[in-house]
């Protein structure tokens, strides 16, 4: 449903193509094909120049076996490509594109983006409405935030994406407030809050966590009762729950002691995570290992990490979890 402005005016030059919500200018009943002639239509295309892309639209979307299949069967990512093939070559003046290319998959995204990358080198205008960090950063050279239908900030990319960070990162990543989860243990001493920074190799804050980059994570406790000698650790786990990186002060030979109504900070700094783009959780646990749980959270807190810009637009996909650095070598037959 494309919904009519209410106040503003907008003044454009030039052809304007949009890929808003899937689904948009497509009619169900009709198949692939047919639909390709009617959104071209609609996108301002004429039957011929329609005819001239046909084969390079076909072939971008990657549907060629479900041409003649109504769209009604099609995958929501399928939409998806069809639609973003037809739109993109449109060649337009004006590239109009709402969020939608999260329903696609990892590959095709990274075809997509290359695509619009593409679009931009040309001289041509790209408007992403995105809350895809890396996405912004790798594409946009402006960059406008949006609160409520309101502009609160207009400015460089970079700028702007760390106020979004600053302002909404209780909703992304940075302080949790530990005081009101669930957990288990004694409860001699308890975890009050975590808060988690994202650094590039040079040392830098960035906006958000990306392949590569260190995590700092400060961890505050404080005893009720008093403490002597035990081990702290922070986990990270994927969304499946699988336990991927364990940091813990006794591998380090530290420990923890704390008297009674004592507040400590513990900082783990965790370098050069090659984590993949995806989902992550953050578990907490204090105690002495095999003989007492004192706190434990399994989940203190998440973070989503992005790709780097490499990665986003030109890598091969890996089924792995990790993509730790490696080196390879073609031998000779001996």
């Amino acid at each position: 449903r494309i919904t009519e402005p209410s106040l503003g005016k907008i003044r454009i030059w030039g052809r304007v193509a949009s890929l808003l919500e899937v689904g948009t200018g497509f009619h169900p009943e009709l198949t692939g094909r047919e639909n390709i002639y009617l959104n071209g239509a609609i996108q301002g295309m004429v039957r011929a120049e329609i005819e001239r892309k046909f084969d390079e639209i076909v072939a971008f979307a990657e549907v060629e076996q479900f041409l003649d299949t109504p769209v009604k069967r099609y995958s929501s990512g399928m939409y998806v490509r069809l639609a973003f093939a037809v739109a993109a070559h449109l060649d337009p003046e004006i590239l109009v594109i709402d969020e939608v290319l999260a329903v696609g998959d990892i590959q095709f995204q990274k075809k997509c983006l290359a695509k619009m990358d593409n679009v931009a080198a040309e001289g041509r205008t790209i408007l992403l409405v995105s809350h895809n960090m890396a996405t912004i950063l790798s594409l946009a050279n402006r960059c406008i935030l949006l609160t409520s239908g309101r502009i609160v900030s207009d400015g460089k990319p970079m700028e702007v994406v760390s106020e979004y960070q600053n302002t909404y990162q209780d909703e992304s990543f940075g302080q949790t407030d530990l005081t009101k989860v669930e957990r288990y243990g004694t409860g001699d001493a308890r975890f009050l809050s975590i808060h988690l920074q994202a650094r590039g190799q040079d040392g830098a804050r960035l906006p958000f966590p990306e392949t590569g980059c260190d995590l700092e994570f400060e961890i505050t406790l404080e005893a009720r009762e008093q403490i002597s000698s035990v081990t702290t650790a922070l986990i990270v786990y994927d969304e499946l729950g699988n336990r991927l990186i364990d940091a813990n002060t006794l591998l380090k030979g530290q420990s923890v002691s704390l008297l009674a109504k004592e507040r400590k900070t513990i900082r783990f700094l965790l370098k050069n995570v090659r984590l993949k783009r995806d989902l992550y959780t953050v578990g907490l646990w204090l105690g002495i290992l095999n003989v007492a749980d004192i706190d434990g959270i399994r989940y203190a807190t998440t973070f989503k990490m992005e790709a780097v810009r490499e990665d986003i637009l030109y890598a091969a996909p890996f089924p792995g979890v990790y993509a730790c650095e490696f080196s390879c070598q073609v031998l000779e037959a001996v």
